[in-house]
């Protein structure tokens, strides 16, 4: 049963010597080779159960180094995207501080009482709205800038 790029097969105790060769030569080279007592069977659909071949061949365990492996590629590739979105914060932090700026809000000393506390409330939920606006269209055009100064940081190197 081939199962992936490895090969099971199920042969009797008397084994001749040229035979294990013989089997690997006959396989491309990156295969890998396994000799089992028997395949597993789905009891239900009388098929090989490949979970099973994969398990017995220690398959789905990963190696340490396999997964250091791993490990290196994932922190190579959250660089490559932290690379991309970092500028991206930014332009963000930028259009809310300046539509936070655009629109300020009564400037109440600290509520003594809950009247107070309830009306200053009432002031910042009545500027939410425009406060989402202003910053979303901040936003729209701080993004292409960044994208064409980029563009051009590129093009210029």
């Amino acid at each position: 049963c081939i199962c992936g790029r490895n090969a099971f097969v199920v042969l009797a105790p008397p084994l001749p010597d040229k035979l294990l060769p013989a089997l690997r030569a006959a396989l491309p080279p990156d295969f890998g080779l396994f000799v089992v007592g028997s395949l597993p069977r789905n009891s239900g659909t009388g098929k090989v159960d490949r979970r099973k071949l994969r398990q017995l061949g220690g398959l789905d365990v990963a190696a340490p180094e396999q997964e250091a492996k791993e490990a290196k590629l994932c922190r190579a590739e959250l660089d490559c995207l932290l690379q991309w979105y970092r500028p991206l914060l930014f332009v963000g932090v930028a259009a809310l501080l300046r539509a936070a700026r655009a629109f300020p809000l009564s400037r109440h000393s600290a509520p003594s009482n809950t009247a107070a506390l309830l009306l200053c409330s009432l002031d910042v939920a009545r500027h939410v709205p425009s406060f989402g606006a202003h910053a979303f269209a901040d936003i729209a055009w701080r993004l292409p800038c960044l994208s064409y100064m980029l563009l051009l940081s590129w093009h210029c190197k």
